[in-house]
């Protein structure tokens, strides 16, 4: 027995001291004669006689205390340390002397720190601050254990490790305190990982130690003593009913708030529990008949129409469901024991109303308005569009006018033009004649003057008198007034026509003086042209007047003009 104050030997109800040595954690055999403990300040000897177990010697090359021991195959003490590492020691017996190897990090271990070993069988298995490790002698290094990281997973904090009878494993992890169920099939082994939650957080903390001494008992060291564990009996609770119990359901708000008092008889069909719009606001309170244990239930629930999945499960025994829309609700519930054991589903449907402004009927009114202001809207526009055509319409027709009209004024600024080109070609015209008259009329005056200047020549006189009878001729000639008239009547709208239409009794020296008049030309200029006098002028002025029929009031000039 390791103690405190050094090693005993145990026989009967009698301990007998072996050795002062203080802090002796554990014993392991090397041999039938001999076997190694591990203490406080490293290893020390122990020899069998036939008296009995005695102190031999301390082993001196390793100075750390040595708790953690297991012996492998090959006869090799490994030692880990919690804040050193993991030693491999070779002891001579005979010598009394051992060498140790040492290994961390750089070998495959996650650190130095919070290392420990494990004995299962013929197997040491070596746990770090995150995994489970064997060692390999041909790699001299440790190596992820795949199988335990297939249960554990790979950053796993495995504080202990003990194999019973049976071959099942207990352990002990930061988070929870179970058995591995090593369960034989066809096809090999199964292991199955079952937690106890009775036994987590039961453990001595550093110092977890767990017992099996057979199927009934198990012995579970805590601070406060043993605990006694019947594997047996625990586990046939896995196969008992849990039973699931609503005990209530009633309204957060509104004066009768309970919905249903835990009689499964009040539980309705969905049309039975409807609730108005204001009536949203819900909770939920159970639990199940699961005695003893009932501490390590948990429940999970699922509101279908409001959640998408089953809750995480959760010791909670009431819950309470705020601000619900309006719609149609199940709500699920079920419960889990520390056995895995699940209840079957309870259900309660219920309804919210929605609030009238969202009812159908208002739906509807809203439908009908919306549409009668879509229609409005519709109505509107097209008339709004009518009238914006119609005003495009009148706007085209205006500028169609406008258009027309400035065709027509530039139309007629062409004409008024090609009438003033006209006019001026006539008068060019009509003072090229004046010009040729008074011409004619000057050369002819020269040669009368010349005539009774010179001697007396009958034959001279006579060719005199010959230019003069043509110069006469020339000016009494019509050649030029047919040319003349024609041009008139085309710049001012067949005046001539429409005179000698209304007026046939006209003479044609009638119509040039007409003509001449309506070119707005002097007395003297309608002289020169008719090759008359101004006296003639008048004379044929007066006569004109007659023959048109005007009063002696009327101007003759105005009238031409507006003829």
């Amino acid at each position: 027995m390791g103690h405190h104050e050094g090693a005993f030997e145990v026989e009967g109800m009698t301990a007998k001291k072996l050795t002062n040595l203080q802090g002796v954690w554990k014993f392991v055999p090397i041999s039938p004669a001999y076997a190694v403990a591990g203490h406080y300040n490293g290893l020390a000897f122990f020899k069998k006689t036939p008296a009995g177990w005695g102190f031999e010697a301390t082993l001196s090359g390793l100075t750390e205390s040595s708790r953690l021991l297991a012996k492998d195959e090959q006869g090799n003490i490994w030692m880990a340390h919690p804040y050193r590492g993991i030693f491999r020691v070779r002891v001579s017996p005979p010598e009394r002397q051992l060498s140790a190897d040492f290994f961390d990090q750089q070998h495959g271990l996650p650190s130095a720190l919070g290392n420990h070993l494990f004995q299962l069988g013929e197997n040491i298995i070596f746990t770090g601050e995150k995994g489970i490790f064997n060692f390999s002698r041909e790699q001299n290094r440790f190596l992820a254990d795949a199988n335990f990281e297939q249960i554990f997973g790979p950053n796993a904090h495995v504080r202990y490790l003990k194999q019973d009878q049976s071959g099942n494993i207990w352990y002990a992890t930061d988070e929870e305190t179970g058995l591995l169920l090593v369960e034989n099939n066809t096809l090999g082994k199964n292991v199955r990982r079952v937690p106890i939650p009775e036994l987590s957080d039961k453990l001595t903390v550093g110092f977890q130690f767990i017992q099996p001494v057979d199927q009934q008992n198990v012995f579970v060291a805590t601070d406060q003593g043993f605990i006694h564990f019947n594997p047996a009996v625990y586990f046939s609770q896995k196969d008992s009913v849990l039973r699931l119990v609503l005990h209530e359901v009633r309204l957060k708000n509104g004066a009768d708030s309970v919905l249903f008092g835990g009689n499964q008889a009040d539980l309705g069909s969905p049309a039975e529990v409807t609730l108005s719009a204001r009536q949203n606001s819900l909770a939920f309170a159970f639990s199940a008949t699961d005695y003893p244990g009932s501490e390590f239930v948990r429940y999970s629930h699922f509101l279908e129409g409001a959640d998408r999945e089953w809750s995480d499960w959760t010791v909670e025994t009431e819950l309470i469901f705020n601000n619900l829309h309006p719609g149609e609700y199940t709500f699920q519930l079920k419960a889990r024991n520390q056995h895995g054991v699940e209840s079957p589903v309870l259900s309660f449907r219920f309804t919210v109303l929605p609030p009238w402004y969202a009812s159908q009927w208002a739906y509807l009114t809203y439908f009908l308005m919306l549409s009668g202001l879509v229609l409005g809207f519709i109505y509107r526009q097209q008339r709004r569009f009518a009238q914006e055509k119609r005003g495009l319409v009148n706007l085209h027709q205006q500028q169609t006018r406008h258009s027309e009209e400035a065709i027509n004024r530039l139309e007629n600024e062409k004409l008024e033009a090609e009438v003033r080109h006209k006019n001026q070609e006539l008068a060019s015209a009509t003072l090229h004649i004046v010009q040729k008259s008074e011409i004619l009329n000057a050369i002819k005056d020269e040669l009368e003057s010349l005539q009774h200047k010179v001697v007396a020549d009958p034959k001279l006189e006579k060719e005199i008198s010959h230019i003069i009878k043509m110069l006469e001729q020339d000016a009494r000639t019509d050649a030029d007034w047919e040319q003349f008239s024609h041009h008139f009547d085309q710049v001012h709208s067949d005046f001539l026509k429409r005179l000698g239409e209304q007026h046939a009794h006209l003479s044609p020296n009638d119509y040039k003086l007409c003509a001449y008049l309506r070119l707005n030309l002097s007395s003297k200029e309608i002289a020169a042209l008719m090759n008359i006098s101004l006296r003639g002028v008048e004379s044929s002025r007066y006569r004109l007047r007659k023959r048109l029929g005007l009063d002696t009031e009327a101007n003759l000039t105005d009238f031409l003009m507006r003829f």
